[in-house]
């Protein structure tokens, strides 16, 4: 079970799907927005404390991992997480990952307890760069693909031998909650305006709750 999610950004995009482009854009934006990274480490690193949402969150993991572990995470779009996780324990590696290089780049210039940053496209890139970390972190990234491409990526991890995953969902598609969405879908789309972002899903990805899994890899 699946349904689309439609979002409306302020940033004039040049397309109307959410692609590498779309996400520089928003990511660069000199507007503030919740996608739009800071330019300055005061404004960021005020930004990442009011967040509690992910102090709370980047706690748990801390809790999970343990120090000295070795992470790599997925998709940081602003690395408000990751920010939280370095400053709970910063014996713990985070190496950050993203497909837009220019935001990369702008994040490493706010984020100064960062770790490694590298670009990598989940759908393109080889899975075998993941193998010499302790855990693979994907946090809130549950919206960003099909469930076709969902199992083409656990595919790619379980091929790759990643054993330890930490699958993070943004949010879990319930019966009520589909129904909800369907006449906000259609609500929507008669305003104009709205991008169609990604997908809410079920319990079939390997999701039993709104809390983290970590899980072997296993088809």
């Amino acid at each position: 079970m699946k349904c689309k999610h439609y979002y409306r950004f302020s940033a004039n995009l040049s397309s109307n799907r959410l692609d590498e482009d779309s996400w520089e854009i928003l990511r660069c934006a000199d507007e503030i927005s919740p996608f739009a990274i800071e330019k300055t480490i005061k404004d960021y690193e005020e930004n990442c404390l009011s967040r509690n949402d992910y102090m709370m969150d980047a706690q748990t993991i801390c809790d999970l991992v343990g120090h000295y572990s070795n992470i790599v995470s997925l998709g940081v779009g602003k690395g408000i997480l990751e920010w939280h996780i370095k400053r709970i324990d910063n014996t713990i590696t985070v190496d950050m990952t993203d497909y837009t290089q220019n935001a990369l780049e702008l994040l490493e210039n706010v984020f100064i307890s960062h770790d490694r940053l590298f670009r990598f496209d989940m759908l393109k890139d080889e899975y075998s760069l993941l193998k010499e970390y302790d855990y693979v972190l994907m946090y809130r990234i549950s919206t960003e693909f099909s469930s076709e491409q969902w199992r083409n990526i656990f595919r790619l991890c379980y091929e790759n031998k990643i054993k330890n995953i930490i699958f993070w969902p943004t949010e879990i598609l319930t019966l009520k909650k589909a129904l909800f969405t369907v006449i906000r879908n259609q609500i929507l789309i008669m305003r104009g305006g709205y991008f169609a972002d990604g997908y809410i899903h079920g319990r079939h990805l390997m999701i039993f709750g709104r809390a983290i899994i970590v899980a072997h890899c296993s088809i």
